[in-house]
């Protein structure tokens, strides 16, 4: 008999590096070059969000444009962004699925 799970697991056919902020740098704007690679080439699915999105989460707007699905990562926050392909994404929320901390939705917005 063939055991059966009740958890539906997306296919992760993308990979994306994630970034944090680089505390080294001086004053002034924030740039690309401010952020450092810190996880590299992690599994996940990324969807588009048609047209984009307006978030309302605990009194806070956010405007979505992608959705980014991935294994519970504990050191995942919004002060965080994505890197896909040289595409860059700026974490709005941070979704856990199930009890289980087993996979995160993150809903993001993309930089143009």
């Amino acid at each position: 008999m063939a055991c059966k799970s009740s958890l539906n697991i997306p296919i992760l056919m993308h990979s994306i590096d994630i970034e944090s902020k680089d505390a080294g740098r001086g004053v002034g704007g924030v740039s690309s070059n401010d952020f450092t690679v810190e996880t590299s080439g992690v599994p996940c699915s990324i969807r588009p969000i048609g047209g984009g999105e307006i978030e309302r989460h605990q009194h806070e707007e956010h405007y979505t444009t992608h959705e980014i699905t991935l294994w519970y990562n504990a050191d995942l926050s919004t002060a965080k962004r994505i890197n896909f392909n040289d595409r860059i994404f700026n974490i709005k929320r941070i979704i856990t699925v199930n009890e289980g901390n087993m996979l995160q939705v993150l809903r993001v917005e993309e930089e143009l």
